[in-house]
C-alpha cells in the first residue's frame, strides 16, 4: 500500500511498514514544517493514504472537502513505537483495501471505519 506518514509518526514505523512491503513516503522528509493542507495536497498528488496520530486531518476531509486517497489515524496511547508499528501492520494485513476512500481509526483492540467525502 502507498502511504504517507505525517510528521508526528515515527520514521521507525515507516521502516517497519517498508519491511512489511508497503511503499512509504515521509512528510518529515518531503514536506518539513508544511501545513496540514499541504500534506493532504501532497498525499493526493502522490496517491498515498495518509497515516497520522492527529485528528485534524479528519476535519480537513469533512469540513474543507480535502480527501486524500485514505486516512489512517493511529489512536494508540501509551503504545511503544514498535507496538504501534506492529498493530498497524496487523490492521493493514486485513483492512488495507477498506482504508482506501475512508478514515480508518486504529485503536488498541479494534478499528473504526468511516467513509471519506
Amino acid at each position: 500500500m502507498r502511504l504517507l506518514l505525517d510528521e508526528n509518526v515515527s520514521p521507525a514505523i515507516g521502516e517497519a511498514l517498508t519491511a512489511a512491503g508497503h511503499d512509504i513516503g515521509y512528510a518529515v522528509r518531503d514536506l518539513p514544517g508544511a501545513s496540514d493542507r499541504k500534506v493532504v495536497e501532497f498525499a493526493i498528488s502522490e496517491q498515498r493514504a495518509l497515516v497520522s496520530e492527529d485528528k485534524d486531518f479528519g476535519d480537513l476531509a469533512f469540513v474543507a472537502g480535502m480527501t486524500p486517497p485514505g486516512l489512517i489515524r493511529l489512536a494508540l496511547p501509551n503504545f511503544t513505537v514498535e507496538a504501534k508499528a506492529a498493530r498497524l501492520i496487523e490492521v493493514l494485513r486485513t483492512e488495507a483495501e477498506k482504508a482506501l476512500g475512508a478514515i480508518l481509526v486504529v485503536e488498541p483492540g479494534r478499528t473504526r471505519l468511516r467513509p471519506l467525502g
